[in-house]
């Protein structure tokens, strides 16, 4: 078989630069934690939503949920494990100007924010080209005093790309993460409905779909190509012999394990499409304790698909372990 390209994109080589803001978190702010690891909060960039992710594991979450003022914490619930963040506690709202970013082409956030203690982490990346308006941002967000100190956006990190695996080590993950290696069968007429598969490339997803009918990414390509298929829109970020470009697209899989309207979430810590120009791969980096509900996800898929797409999956692996 032959060699599956490697995840650039996840691993942060192909970023130029990497950003960590923190705040307080909604959520237990007001009391004592002394949880020593982190969890997941998962953010709906469509809607401005956050979503706090427990398992049965985390009893310091848990303790620290039942002690909280009544009325501070959840609005509602998506399963048993996903709880959403309040919209109108007066003391903590929910603006967190940092999902502004996103609006800049070519920026790329965790879907996931890094709740450690009473902070929340969030890390971004980016390319050269993004470092003008990502200045803009940090220099606008500084001169705003109106923010109380807990509120008050810090910044936390700016500097070179680090690992997704070493992220997660430095800021002591509390779960075994898996990572799933998944080969697509791609009939031909599936590629003419995907003209990105004319070249080599590489994505990921910036805006996942939630139950929106449409995905956001960026993608690393050997060529160009014009706005027709599946890809809605398209803007270049740069070009000459590696192009790099943010698209809306028509999607699949992901409409399948983000759906929001539908109450199915199953989160991912990281998740990219490769393709060398005959093989394309899907990497999904997942909690392994999720492993269960993924699966029959990708059976779904394969069987709505009809054979357009089939997914085979190629390896399961520890991708991290807390204990090492």
């Amino acid at each position: 078989m032959s060699e599956i390209p490697p995840p650039d994109m996840i691993e942060g080589t192909a970023f130029d630069y990497e950003l960590v803001v923190s705040r307080d978190s909604p959520i237990g702010s007001r009391t004592k934690n002394d949880s020593a690891h982190s969890i997941p909060v998962y953010f709906d960039g469509f809607r401005n939503k956050f979503y706090l992710s427990l398992s049965e594991e985390d009893d310091d979450y848990y303790r620290e949920i039942r002690r909280a003022e009544r009325g501070t914490l959840i609005d509602s619930y998506f399963g048993h494990e996903m709880l959403e963040y309040p919209q109108n506690d007066p003391r903590y709202g929910l603006d967190f100007p940092a999902h502004k970013l996103l609006e800049i082409p070519g920026v790329v956030a965790d879907q996931f924010i890094l709740k450690k203690g009473v902070r929340e982490y969030w890390r971004f990346r980016f390319f050269n080209e993004n470092v003008e308006d990502v200045s803009s941002f940090l220099f606008n967000r500084s001169s705003n005093s109106g923010e109380s100190s807990g509120t008050r956006l810090m910044l936390e990190y700016l500097g070179k790309p680090r690992s997704l695996r070493n992220y997660l080590k430095q800021m002591n993950y509390g779960r075994r993460v898996s990572v799933v290696t998944l080969l697509e069968k791609i009939d031909d007429k599936y590629i003419q409905t995907a003209p990105h598969y004319k070249y080599p490339f590489t994505f990921l997803y910036k805006a996942p779909n939630f139950g929106q009918g449409f995905s956001v990414t960026v993608r690393i390509s050997k060529g160009k190509i014009s706005n027709s298929g599946l890809i809605k829109e398209q803007k270049e970020i740069r070009g000459g012999t590696s192009i790099i470009t943010e698209e809306k697209r028509d999607s699949v899989m992901d409409s399948a394990y983000l759906d929001f309207d539908k109450k199915f979430f199953l989160p991912f810590i990281g998740m990219q499409c490769d393709y060398d120009g005959r093989l394309s791969t899907t990497t999904a980096i997942i909690d392994s304790f999720k492993m269960p509900q993924f699966l029959p996800v990708i059976r779904d898929i394969n069987k709505k698909e009809k054979g357009l797409i089939k997914f085979i999956i190629q390896s399961v692996e520890t991708y991290y372990d807390p204990q090492h």
